[in-house]
């Protein structure tokens, strides 16, 4: 992780200075995983000094070196907090933020393809730092793409609940089709290749291939 030699201690502390963060618009840069093939890049905006680098066109300049960065994202710290008039309540030398105006900043940042998030001190800061580091240098990240598993609430293998399931992760099929289409035709979800065929799969063994195959509904093998 690359720190701005102008960034509070408690930052610099967390990695390496280094002005390149500021030829990029960043405080900070961290070196994602290889497959990312680029860097990412954080600008950390306490609430005050994003407001008044709005006005004298900091932020701006800053968004744009950015997009130098595989990967830009705000990181807004300082709680948010409005007034009943629907006013940010910062002081900004007597200029008012609206919330719709507030929103407003929000989506243009966001449009111009940079994350936003938030912390509320620099403590926070720290840990989300570090946080990301890591995440950012893992390979792959499967969470959104592993589905439940389906033994408990979804039931076992062969029940129409894991049926159901099975059929719903294909495009345009939600639950009522799926069900018409068990009711219709049974379960139409077959292998094409034989036990033997699998086993060359590195990580699958005849125990995990005779669960696919109860999954499916067909025996041990048989294509």
């Amino acid at each position: 992780m690359l720190i701005s030699p102008t960034e509070p201690p408690e930052l610099k502390a967390l990695g390496k200075l280094s002005l390149l963060t500021e030829k990029h618009g960043a405080d900070v840069l961290i070196m994602p995983h290889a497959s990312w093939e680029g860097m990412l890049g954080v600008q950390r905006k306490e609430l005050k000094d994003l407001l008044a680098s709005m006005s004298d066109g900091r932020f701006g300049e800053q968004m744009m070196k950015l997009k130098d960065c595989k990967q830009g994202l705000l990181l807004i710290e300082g709680r948010i907090r409005w007034s009943a008039e629907g006013d940010l309540l910062v002081d900004t030398r007597g200029q008012k933020i609206t919330m719709k105006s507030w929103w407003g900043l929000l989506w243009t940042v966001r449009s111009a393809g940079h994350w936003v998030d938030f912390t509320d001190n620099i403590e926070r800061t720290c840990e989300y730092l570090e946080a990301l580091e890591t995440w950012a240098q893992k390979e792959h990240h499967r969470s959104l793409h592993t589905r439940p598993n389906p033994t408990g609430k979804w039931g076992v293998a062969t029940n129409r609940d894991w049926e159901r399931h099975l059929l719903m992760s294909l495009p345009g099929i939600g639950p009522e089709l799926a069900e018409r289409i068990l009711d219709e035709v049974g379960q139409p979800l077959q292998l094409r290749v034989g036990t033997e065929e699998l086993l060359k799969v590195r990580g699958l063994g005849r125990k995990r291939i005779e669960q696919i195959n109860r999954a499916l509904g067909q025996e041990e093998g048989k294509e």
